[in-house]
């Protein structure tokens, strides 16, 4: 890789990041970053692995050969791959001409396979799910209060109020559970499969497009 198209990256690394975060970086924060990938493609490998990882996951789930951890981390990729991996990939196509279009608009196709509950639902078990102590939702709406003079008046999570958010999950696991006859976490695994085996597709043509990227 030559130092124009790493130092390119790295520039829309650093923006993706502050989008996510809210933060600006500083020089200094800039320079540890750089030294990070100064002396390998760091940031194409990450994207590729977090791709294949997922697509992996996906057929693992997909031909009921997943081990008792696969479901969380398929929660975490897929989460990651809509937050992190396609807004980078997004920013890039602006400064970068040899990545291919079909990057980014595959991420969107794949995104667009689900409905806004479902995808609502992924973060939810992304952040209730995957860490060793359910509350990380709460804190996120929590964040999320609005107030009016000091007085709580409403809270909402995703742009919803948290009662209906609440309403729209349990509906969606008690829908697996008569469809199925499954038990609440059995049933939060076999939306995941369903899921997972929606995607098997497009996960593999994706991976082939970022694998060419990556090997560019």
């Amino acid at each position: 890789m030559n130092d124009n198209r790493r130092k390119r990256e790295i520039d829309i690394l650093i923006q993706t990041l502050g989008e996510l975060t809210g933060l600006e970086y500083d020089e200094n924060e800039r320079v540890v970053i750089e030294d990070i990938y100064k002396w390998a493609p760091v940031i194409p490998e990450q994207s590729f692995l977090w791709v294949k990882n997922l697509y992996a996951l996906s057929v693992s789930l997909s031909i009921g050969k997943q081990n008792a951890s696969d479901f969380r981390c398929f929660w975490i990729n897929l989460h990651g791959l809509f937050t992190e991996v396609y807004p980078y990939f997004k920013n890039l196509s602006n400064v970068d001409d040899d990545l291919p279009v079909d990057i980014y608009s595959k991420i969107e196709k794949i995104k667009a396979m689900f409905s806004d509950d479902e995808i609502i639902f992924v973060d939810y078990l992304r952040q209730c799910q995957v860490h060793a102590f359910q509350s990380a939702l709460q804190i996120k709406v929590n964040k999320s209060k609005t107030t009016e003079t000091g007085k709580k008046i409403n809270r909402t999570y995703k742009g919803r109020d948290v009662l209906e958010l609440k309403h729209m999950i349990r509906k969606m696991i008690k829908k697996k559970i008569r469809e199925s006859s499954a038990p609440l976490r059995e049933a939060e695994n076999l939306i995941a499969i369903d899921m997972a085996t929606r995607i098997v597709e497009p996960m593999d043509e994706l991976l082939n497009l970022v694998d060419k990227w990556r090997s560019a």
